[in-house]
């Protein structure tokens, strides 16, 4: 679309009222970031998340209820914690594409074996998997899956996948956050053409974000537990945005996916604690 085709961002704001547009932008959202079947009416290269930004945490919610379902009903059964929380991880990744796991991968390879911001670049365009981002991709992993196994151990099945849930919906809105605030590395790619999220469609984001958060994270470990959770979340954007500005300089679709592991790690490892406390 050209640039005097886009519509303005009051334009956007007006648009963006009705039952219609909210279905709209959850599809999108939906197509996007899951793998799930949704009937969208244009590329998929080609949605705008100027408006439809909002919804990527309800995409994100939905994504992560089937993986909640299967830890809570595993743990119902007598199953252990650590096997419950890696079979839902697993439905996780089935569900998303591990999307952004190989995002976090990719952008650990670069920022660790190149030696010049071309040289990183270039090392997270390829597909191949390096040892960085093996071990990177393996932490991960084995964070969320600790985490959820200790939710299960301190408060239950159903316990852990609220959290879950919740953490995939603030999580989302942090990783859409990176756009608005920051600047695409490279002039073309992914990235490049990523629509940056208009300040009403960022704000509606984090309202419905922390919305979910409270109906499912906040019934877990209280509304004190879900705003430490999320401020976690934010200074895992705040340090992920640094970093890649000084390692490449802005932004990449690799990036963006890295913040939302990073983001999902702080808000679950916080959540755990708070059950401790």
């Amino acid at each position: 679309m050209d640039e005097a085709e886009k519509p303005s961002e009051a334009e956007i704001s007006a648009q963006g009222g009705s039952f219609n547009a909210w279905r709209t932008d959850i599809v999108s959202a939906l197509a996007f970031f899951t793998r799930l079947p949704v009937p969208l009416d244009h590329d998929h290269g080609e949605i705008d998340f100027s408006r439809a930004a909002r919804a990527v945490p309800i995409a994100g919610a939905l994504a992560a209820i089937a993986p909640g379902v299967a830890i809570a009903v595993l743990a119902w059964l007598g199953a252990p914690a650590l096997f419950a929380a890696a079979i839902g991880l697993g439905a996780l990744l089935l569900v998303t594409g591990a999307l952004h796991e190989d995002g976090f991968a990719d952008t650990m390879d670069g920022f660790g074996g190149g030696a010049t911001r071309e040289r990183k670049l270039e090392i997270m365009h390829d597909s191949r998997l390096g040892s960085y981002g093996a071990a990177a991709l393996i932490l991960s992993l084995l964070a969320r899956v600790a985490v959820l196994a200790s939710i299960v151990e301190a408060a239950g099945g159903l316990a852990a996948a609220f959290v879950l849930i919740g953490a995939a919906a603030v999580s989302r809105a942090a990783a859409i956050t990176v756009p608005f605030f920051s600047s695409p590395a490279r002039a073309e790619g992914a990235a490049a053409s990523l629509t940056s999220p208009t300040a009403r469609a960022l704000l509606e984001c984090w309202i419905v974000a922390l919305l979910i958060g409270a109906v499912f994270t906040a019934s877990v470990c209280g509304v004190a537990g879900l705003l430490l959770a999320a401020s976690a979340c934010a200074l895992a954007v705040g340090a992920a945005m640094y970093f890649s500005a000084r390692q490449v300089g802005g932004y990449t679709g690799d990036t963006i996916g890295a913040t939302q592991q990073l983001a999902e790690i702080a808000f679950l490892g916080v959540t755990a604690m708070t059950l401790t406390w």
